[in-house]
C-alpha cells in the first residue's frame, strides 16, 4: 500500500520524461534509434538509483567506470548474424513513450 507521501512509479517516469523535446519508441530497434534508447534509459536508472539511495541510503558517486551503464544497458540490444539476441523482453505495456 502506497504511502501518502509517496509519488507513484508513473510520476517518478514522467518526472524523468519531462527534460526530452520528443518521444521515442522504445520498441524501435534501427539503429538510428538505439542510441537515443541507451541513453534515455541510462538516465532513468541513474535517477531511479539516486532515489533508492535517498530512500534506503546507500553511497553516491562517480560511477565506476566510463561508459558502463551505456555499456550495460546497450548489450540488451545485441545482436548477432542479424538475429536478436534478446528477442522477447516479456510483456510491454504500452504506453507514452519518453
Amino acid at each position: 500500500m502506497p504511502d501518502a507521501g509517496r509519488e507513484s512509479l508513473e510520476g517518478l517516469i514522467e518526472r524523468v520524461c519531462f527534460q526530452y523535446s520528443f518521444e521515442v519508441d522504445f520498441t524501435s530497434t534501427d539503429p538510428e534509434s538505439l542510441p537515443e534508447i541507451v541513453r534515455r534509459l541510462r538516465d532513468a536508472a541513474l535517477v531511479f538509483n539516486l532515489l533508492a539511495i535517498t530512500e534506503f541510503g546507500g553511497r553516491s558517486g562517480k560511477e565506476r567506470e566510463e561508459g558502463l551503464p551505456e555499456e550495460i544497458i546497450g548489450s540488451a540490444f545485441q545482436t548477432f548474424d542479424g538475429e536478436d539476441l534478446y528477442p522477447d523482453p516479456g510483456p510491454i505495456r504500452r504506453g507514452r513513450g519518453c
